[in-house]
């Protein structure tokens, strides 16, 4: 039957076997938009021959989204707290001091590349194109 117990006992197994706030967020999110098609697909039906039924699963559907708003929160703080964990990038002080230690291996391997890919150059000379144009 479908219930608030029943979503709620269903909820507490599901964290008590471990599942994240993500998993249960994401279950609940799939539970309301099953309560929400089963009212629209038996809405006359319930509304004429038991509104007392349709009022409940209407409220039951509140209910839940109330509850994922709640876990929408509890999300949020799961988020919070793994930023306030986690590792920050190191400080541009110690990456200049990575990088001062790096540059001298840099300069010498780019200044090797640069001499073996260095184009010939030609064989005439600059003093030969100044004496013919005298």
């Amino acid at each position: 039957m479908l219930t608030m117990l029943a979503f709620n006992a269903m909820k507490t197994e599901m964290q008590r076997l471990g599942y994240t706030v993500k998993i249960v967020l994401n279950y609940t999110k799939n539970f309301t938009l099953f309560l929400k098609f089963f009212l629209m697909d038996a809405h006359v039906d319930l509304q004429r021959h038991r509104p007392h039924e349709h009022q409940r699963i209407a409220c039951l559907l509140n209910n839940v989204s109330n509850t994922r708003k709640g876990l929408e929160n509890a999300m949020g703080w799961v988020f919070q707290s793994e930023k306030a964990v986690k590792t920050m990038p190191p400080t541009p002080y110690k990456v200049l001091e990575v990088l001062r230690e790096a540059k001298a291996d840099f300069d010498k391997h780019m200044f090797a590349i640069r001499t073996s890919w260095a184009p010939k150059r030609c064989c005439r000379s600059t003093s030969s194109r100044s004496s013919t144009s005298t």
